[in-house]
């Protein structure tokens, strides 16, 4: 769908350049940028259950990262029959992609 491409649209959210913004229930980020517009990229924001909210910095930026699965998660999948790896490096197999954003002390990443 083309909505979920790049794109500069106009941005009165109040926050200050180069913040990021999820919209969790539209499945759009928001880079803030000057004179009220911002980036918008289309997202994805995980299942429900899974939601996370509240403002956080971004704590670490890793190229290629490395993929640990949850414990909860390996286990959730097994059950479907579907097993993963306790440990992913970086690469094009990667769930994580090419970039990764760390939010805060969360298990979040963008």
């Amino acid at each position: 769908n083309p909505v979920y491409l790049p794109q500069e649209v106009a941005y009165d959210g109040g926050q200050k350049p180069g913040t990021i913004v999820i919209d969790t229930t539209q499945n759009f980020l928001y880079l803030v940028e000057k004179n009220g517009k911002a980036r918008r990229y289309g997202v994805g924001t995980g299942k429900p259950g899974f939601e996370w909210s509240g403002t956080h910095k971004i704590t670490n930026k890793r190229v290629w990262p490395d993929w640990r699965p949850p414990a909860e998660m390996i286990k959730r999948e097994a059950a479907k029959g579907r097993y993963l790896p306790t440990y992913l490096a970086g690469g094009m197999e990667n769930p994580l992609g090419a970039r990764a954003l760390y939010i805060g002390t969360t298990d979040y990443r963008i």
